[in-house]
């Protein structure tokens, strides 16, 4: 056994169901990590739950490639609810976000934050430390605003783009086998 993984193992070994949750080959779970059922994390992300804090992802939820999730201190530990989306390149670092949210491409939510239930945080926002947003919102922005209050369209992609991800990861579970279209003069989309 070599230093590393007597270092990743002080911390606790990451914990989930792996017949109904999606964890890429490509990804890193390392520490005190629980995933909660029908949650998938995709490649190259990074969800880290060592030197004394912990990460907890509810069911439902999305963590896609290149995100990165850290609950590096007791104080800073991350709390993530139920279908919920980390979007490509973003980054927590402890906080506490609710249910149905989206947090957006390379958004950085940060220590001690609270993002509420159905919250958007767009692509590029940065939620600063502590910060306690209002629920029912888009915020945007470097340090993140609200820009408007979330319509009924934006509540439905909220739960569409969970369910999406809950779909996918699915068949990465148990992929189908895929055939080759039939041969035709136009190119083919290939869905799943």
């Amino acid at each position: 056994m070599d230093a590393k993984t007597v270092y990743l193992r002080e911390f606790g070994t990451p914990r989930f169901d792996a017949s109904n949750t999606y964890v890429s080959d490509r990804a890193t779970l390392m520490g005190d990590v629980e995933l909660g059922a029908y949650s998938n994390i995709w490649p190259s992300a990074v969800v880290r739950g060592d030197g004394g804090g912990w990460v907890r992802i509810g069911t439902h939820c999305n963590v896609q490639d290149g995100a990165v999730i850290h609950g590096g201190e007791p104080a800073f530990c991350v709390q993530i609810g139920n279908f919920v989306t980390i979007a490509h390149c973003a980054m927590v670092h402890g906080g506490s976000i609710g249910d149905y949210v989206c947090i957006g491409i390379g958004a950085i939510v940060l220590d001690g934050s609270h993002i509420p239930s159905e919250t958007i945080i767009g692509a590029g926002a940065v939620v600063s430390p502590g910060k306690k947003l209002e629920p029912g919102y888009i915020y945007m922005g470097a340090p993140a605003k609200p820009i408007r209050a979330l319509s009924d369209k934006d509540r439905e992609w909220l739960r569409y783009n969970a369910s999406l991800y809950v779909g996918l990861g699915q068949k990465a579970i148990t992929p189908d086998v895929i055939t080759p279209p039939p041969a035709s003069t136009g190119p083919q989309r290939v869905r799943f």
